[in-house]
């Protein structure tokens, strides 16, 4: 999973969320300064080759994007940040233990997320900590890239080189896609969008068809899994955490029937041994769309230049009904149309 990123600069009445942003600007601040230009890195013998390799893909990835989509190259990874962490920040992501739903940290202006991002491990945990004893399930891990969708000239980080060579050049379609078409409050649509393009432009890129192992059926059923959750909430009168457990024993037993049937010698989920509430809920954030966007595409002339335009189009469309026929997304109106 890949984290999109926003920076807020405002002024916020709760201490709480000023010294968030203040202590978020700090950590952005700081990439940004100690960023070089990718010329002098690669001219440097002291730097370690593998790095230069990866900094001339990313350089190499990000040409052909707007090639493809034939805009103007901007400043984005013109520079590269040294980190001296393997991760770039880590998210913290919380649910009520009484239903799979993410807490939605609100911002004036710039709207509401899923999720919080510290660039300090140390205060993410003890964000996490704060989450737990007022009673939410927590979810935190790793984060190696994120966008801060154009508001800066973001810098290639060296938390990106974790990745494989096809990963990292997904990895840069992924976040630049972010850059050239986002909605506000709206992150599950944006992950999964910049989720489909980025794999699709990594075909076209390579040049052949990425044969992956198909876990579509895996994913669709974690999808009713999570659905059936809610509903035992709903109706259980029992202790949460009884309702969950007892879940959890139904879900693992489901989960390995159909990775079985499937095929799957090394199904991902059954590798998970902390599933929780938020767990869940990040899974439903990255993966309840693509059967939409696959749809929509095929109509779209399976051509990616033509489905962003019909996208943008379309979510014009969107804000002009959005209250008339009461939409609460815009997935909800692409389901509507597709």
């Amino acid at each position: 999973m890949l984290v999109r990123f926003s920076l807020i600069f405002i002024s916020l009445t709760s201490c709480a969320k000023l010294s968030y942003v203040v202590e978020q600007a700090q950590g952005q601040f700081s990439l940004l300064y100690k960023g070089r230009k990718n010329e002098r890195i690669l001219a440097d013998p002291k730097i370690d080759e593998k790095i230069k390799t990866n900094i001339r893909l990313v350089q190499k990835a990000k040409s052909y994007f707007y090639d493809y989509f034939d805009r103007k190259e901007t400043a984005i990874y013109n520079k590269t940040t040294l980190l001296d962490r393997k991760a770039v920040t880590y998210l913290v992501i919380a649910s009520p233990k009484d239903k799979v739903e993410p807490l939605r940290h609100r911002f004036p202006f710039v709207g509401s997320f899923p999720y919080l991002g510290f660039f300090s491990l140390k205060s993410a945990q003890r964000f996490e900590e704060k989450l737990e004893d007022k009673g939410y399930s927590t979810y935190l891990r790793n984060v190696y890239a994120y966008s801060t969708l154009g508001n800066f000239n973001d810098r290639i980080l060296s938390s990106f080189f974790n990745y494989s060579d096809e990963d990292l050049i997904e990895l840069v379609f992924h976040e630049l896609i972010h850059t050239i078409f986002f909605i506000k409050n709206e992150v599950s649509f944006n992950e999964n969008m910049a989720n489909f393009f980025a794999e699709k432009m990594l075909e076209n890129y390579l040049e052949k068809k990425i044969i992956r192992e198909d876990d579509t059926p895996v994913r669709k059923k974690i999808v009713s899994e999570i659905q059936r959750l809610n509903l035992l909430y709903t109706k259980s009168k029992d202790n949460n955490e009884d309702v969950f457990q007892s879940f959890l024993i139904s879900f693992k037993s489901n989960i390995k029937e159909i990775c079985k049937s499937e095929g799957l010698e090394n199904c991902w989920p059954l590798r998970i041994e902390d599933w929780n509430n938020a767990r869940l809920a990040a899974f439903m954030t990255y993966n309840e769309g693509q059967k939409i966007f696959n749809d929509l595409y095929g109509k779209n002339g399976a051509d990616l230049n033509h489905f962003i335009l019909f996208l943008e189009s379309q979510y014009q469309i969107f804000r002009k009904n959005k209250k008339k026929h009461k939409l609460k997304s815009f997935y909800s109106f692409l389901e509507r149309i597709k």
